[in-house]
Order: structure tokens, then C-alpha cells, then sequence
């Protein structure tokens, strides 16, 4: 394991939110957290480099993809400032969603603004317990899945979220191709236990253009041939029986 790999541990990240909680000047998600709940919003505050600002159209888009998914409890791992959770609850008012997320400052801010989300300040490793059986667990951009090809720690984390699973739940990663070689897309041919289905998701601009998902994934098919944007991989994770 290289340095930087072991300073992105999960528990040394927890120790960084924790030591950097309120400083204003702190470089990254931290500071951006800290600024946000300083002072209320989202204005100036670099957030859209770290957490996805446009969480009501990903919901929806959400909605579209996971149709047919039973769905009665929801968590948000690595949630940030909690805005995809509470567009989660908006799109599917039927199921309680939880948000995980280590950054108090964070969390502080997300308890303020979305009370109809259930949001806990704790770190995501390969022993994490949740305390409930869940359908379906949401990776955003969630190291260890980005920002490393640490396979070990990869399958660890997949395995301790796998313990929180309810009977037929899911795991959902979603990451950008552009990151390929640091994360887990490089080692998915290694990975066993769990059934894979990969799919490529409409680009979130074309979506909220063209909110309907086979018109926005033709619209975004041809937009990729033209740019060469990387795109957005969405990977669902089933574990197997016997595994």
C-alpha cells in the first residue's frame, strides 16, 4: 500500500473530518463541508467540486433505473451534505433513507436542512454494522471505490456492506470512467461473490433536458461520440448465495 493509499484509509479520513471540523480554511471535502454549515449554503462554498448539486434530476433519473427494485429502506453512503439522500426521499417517499457520511460538519448540516432523512456520522470500513437490513446501498464517487485500485480493500468494504443487506438487497457504485485506473473498475474481473450488472447512465445535463432514460442514453450515446466526455459507469452489486 502506497502512502497516500494508507492515508485515505477509512479511519484515517475520520480522523482528518474529525481534527479539520470547523476550519474554514481546510483544503478539499472538508473545508467545503465546513464552510457550507458555517454559513448555511452552498454559495461560494467549492461544493460542487465534491458533492453532486444537481441531486433532484439524479433522482429522478434514479427512479427510472431502479424501477421494479423493491425498495423500503435506502442508504447514502458517503452522503456529504445529504443532498442526493433527501432527493431520495423525495422520489421514493415510501422507503426510510439513511445517510452515512464521516465529515461531522457534514452531517451537521444535513440533520439542519433534510429531518425526513435519517443521517449518522460514522465511518464506512469492512466491519461496519448499521444496525438495519437495508435494499439497497448508494456509493456516490465513495472511496474506496475511487481514488484507489486497493483490491483488498475494495472486497472488504463490498463485504462489510454486504452484511447490512436485506434478502434480495443490492449495492450500488457509481463512478466516473475517467477515473478507471484508480478504482474499482479496474479489478472488477477479480471480484467474486457478488453477480455484476454494468451500465453506462445518461450524462446528468442531457438527462435534465430529456427526462426519459432511453431518449436521454441515445441523446447521450451521440454526445459521447462527439466530445469523448467520460462517462458515468452505475455498477449493482447482488451477492450470491453460498458466497
Amino acid at each position: 500500500m502506497s502512502k497516500s493509499d494508507e492515508w485515505m484509509q477509512p479511519d484515517r479520513l475520520a480522523q482528518s473530518a474529525e481534527s479539520e471540523r470547523g476550519n474554514l480554511s481546510a483544503h478539499g471535502d472538508f473545508g467545503c463541508y465546513a464552510r457550507v454549515n458555517s454559513t448555511g449554503s452552498l454559495a461560494d462554498s467549492g461544493i460542487e467540486s465534491h458533492n453532486l448539486v444537481f441531486a433532484d434530476g439524479r433522482g429522478a433519473l434514479y427512479k427510472q433505473m431502479w424501477r421494479g427494485l423493491r425498495l423500503n429502506a435506502i442508504a447514502d453512503i458517503g452522503c456529504g451534505l445529504g443532498l442526493t439522500s433527501a432527493a431520495l426521499a423525495r422520489q421514493f417517499p415510501a422507503a426510510s433513507v439513511y445517510g452515512y457520511e464521516l465529515s461531522p460538519d457534514a452531517i451537521e448540516f444535513a440533520r439542519r436542512s433534510f429531518p425526513q432523512v435519517t443521517f449518522e456520522c460514522r465511518v464506512i470500513n469492512k466491519d461496519c454494522a448499521l444496525e438495519r437490513r437495508l435494499d439497497l446501498i448508494l456509493c456516490q464517487e465513495f472511496y474506496p471505490f475511487t481514488r484507489t485500485a486497493d483490491l483488498v480493500l475494495q472486497i472488504d468494504v463490498l463485504r462489510g456492506l454486504r452484511n447490512n443487506l436485506a434478502d434480495g438487497g443490492c449495492i450500488i457504485v457509481e463512478l466516473s470512467e475517467r477515473d478507471y485506473d484508480t478504482s474499482i473498475l479496474v479489478n472488477l474481473e477479480n471480484i467474486t461473490g457478488f453477480a455484476l450488472e454494468r451500465r453506462v447512465m445518461p450524462y446528468d445535463r442531457v438527462f435534465r433536458s430529456l427526462p426519459i432514460l432511453p431518449l436521454a442514453r441515445l441523446a447521450s450515446f451521440f454526445m459521447r461520440l462527439a466530445t469523448r466526455q467520460p462517462r458515468n459507469i452505475h455498477l449493482k452489486f447482488t451477492p450470491l448465495k453460498g458466497h
